[in-house]
């Protein structure tokens, strides 16, 4: 399961990866250069066996829609862990 491999910061990358933002809409949010962020999504992408920003939300909602409860309950969790970061 890709959640447990990610550390707390590529999960908040990942939370707005969803959301739809982008690089430098990021690294706003989260205070970092917009360089963190592409390597906190290299590593998304590495662990959800995907290339592209397409293919990584395609991989994300075929998880959420095909796999167990708790992976779900992840995915909304996710939403809600971060908004300490939104602007």
């Amino acid at each position: 399961m890709v959640g447990k491999d990610l550390s707390m910061r590529e999960h908040a990358v990942l939370a707005l990866l969803r959301r739809g933002q982008s690089n430098k809409e990021m690294s706003v949010v989260l205070g970092i250069s917009t360089r963190t962020v592409q390597t906190y999504l290299r590593r998304i992408y590495w662990h959800l066996g995907v290339q592209t920003r397409a293919e990584a939300i395609v991989a994300l909602y075929e998880r959420s829609s095909h796999s167990t409860d708790t992976w779900r309950r992840q995915l909304i969790f996710d939403g809600v862990r971060y908004s300490p970061y939104a602007i």
